[in-house]
């Protein structure tokens, strides 16, 4: 599918451990399903639209896996430069996965040379509670740090897919006019955003 050249493109950033669902995530929020196979990406790109505030936007998802043995610093400088949006994702099953975002989202501000940066932080495979080694207030404390919202996702049936990619643009949107106004604080408190908003967006998306 075309993109409408006056359509409003937003490119976000997925980053997180090996193996902790990001591509079913990706999966869950263009086609609202669950892959039942898919194997290990390094880096892949997926592009859909969505209706945000009874608008269309282009959303392209660069996804990026964090290995053992190469952290954050692995992480092309040009994808950190290029992105308007970051998506930290954790498994609550991993705790190393979750231990790592710190540090990712630092080494981010730092190639950026920024105070801030639009940012969501996510604990994947909530619905695996007998797994679970990060609790929900350790991922709520993470994002306070941060100072961005934090929701726990399932990937597996869609529960706060769509919220986390939505909210996102509502903060790059909010991000971009601060910039423009000279102002670039960014809202912590997760509850205070504006997906509390019932009708800020649409039930299901529009691949392409």
């Amino acid at each position: 599918m075309m993109v409408n050249p006056k359509m409003k493109e937003y490119k976000i950033l997925l980053i997180g451990r090996f193996a902790i669902g990001k591509t079913a995530i990706i999966e869950q929020f263009i086609f609202q399903k669950f892959p039942m196979q898919y194997g290990p990406t390094q880096e892949a790109v997926s592009s859909t639209q969505c209706i945000i505030d009874g608008e269309t936007v282009s959303v392209d998802i660069l996804e990026i896996t964090i290995h053992e043995y190469a952290r954050a610093h692995s992480i092309r400088p040009e994808y950190i430069n290029h992105a308007e949006g970051l998506l930290l994702a954790y498994s609550v099953a991993s705790r190393i996965s979750f231990n790592e975002m710190q540090e990712i989202y630092q080494h981010i501000l730092q190639i950026r040379g920024q105070a801030s940066f639009p940012t969501i932080l996510i604990g994947n495979i909530f619905d695996l509670g007998y797994d679970r080694e990060v609790t929900f207030a350790e991922g709520n404390s993470l994002a306070e740090q941060i100072g961005c919202p934090f929701f726990e996702v399932s990937a597996r049936d869609g529960t706060n897919i769509e919220k986390s990619f939505h909210d996102l643009i509502h903060r790059i949107r909010r991000y971009v006019k601060g910039q423009n106004s000279g102002v670039t604080t960014l809202a912590t408190d997760a509850h205070k955003d504006i997906h509390d908003n019932d009708d800020y967006c649409c039930s299901r998306c529009i691949t392409f």
